[in-house]
């Protein structure tokens, strides 16, 4: 397993850093935010993309009432219809309670889309997305009723997935779950590699240690590919 980085002197915005990382990827780039905690089958998801024969895959969940960063609208046949990103209270309280879908920072993207990233962009990656779905076939991967997915962004929501793991209140298909204290990786359940994807897994340290980061990183592909 080789992994490459890229350190930033600065934070700059993740479309921008995504496209930093262009020459890495020959045909997909699968994206996943390192502060969202799920044990979706990544395999399942790859599939979808290739079957569809999709430009950007979106993964959303149904959104926690109090808390939205980004509507995700479908039809029946999962095309993507529209993706708003920071919605206003007033297009939020719009929808019906079962259409109220939520990105979750998991995409695939083809690599034809990073020429709709400038090189300066100013935008993170759902922005980017928000602004030129309508244009690609884009599709919706609607997670499995067993698939477990939080956003653990702040220290708060860390706590409270953290606590219901280890009190048994969360069951999830991953191993190891004991070990979670500093992690922002997790094991999922995907079982073959798919060679044709790259990935893009935006991960920030306090410690500025990047080869803690890296092996934490390579560690968790490892993981999850067991047939690589």
């Amino acid at each position: 397993m080789k992994i490459s980085y890229l350190q930033e002197k600065d934070l700059i915005p993740s479309a921008r850093a995504l496209k930093q990382a262009e020459e890495f990827v020959d045909n997909e780039v699968l994206i996943m935010f390192g502060d969202s905690l799920t044990d979706i089958n990544l395999t399942k998801l790859i599939n979808f993309h290739k079957q569809k024969k999709a430009d950007i895959t979106v993964v959303p969940h149904w959104i926690n009432p109090g808390y939205v960063t980004s509507i995700v609208k479908f039809n029946k046949n999962n095309k993507l219809i529209d993706f708003i990103e920071k919605p206003s209270e007033k297009e939020y309280n719009k929808l019906p309670l079962n259409k109220r879908f939520s990105g979750t920072g998991i995409y695939i993207l083809n690599k034809k889309i990073f020429n709709e990233i400038p090189k300066n962009s100013d935008e993170n990656i759902s922005n980017t997305i928000a602004r030129i779905c309508k244009k690609y076939k884009s599709f919706v991967y609607r997670l499995d009723k067993n698939d477990f997915f939080k956003d653990v962004g702040n220290m708060q929501r860390y706590l409270d997935v953290k606590e219901q793991i280890e009190s048994g209140k969360v069951k999830l298909k991953i191993d190891e779950t004991k070990n979670i204290k500093n992690a922002d990786l997790y094991k999922n359940s995907m079982n073959k590699y798919h060679q044709s994807i790259s990935f893009f897994i935006p991960a920030y340290n306090e410690e500025d240690n990047l080869e803690k980061v890296s092996n934490e990183i390579i560690s968790f592909l490892n993981s999850a590919f067991e047939n690589y």
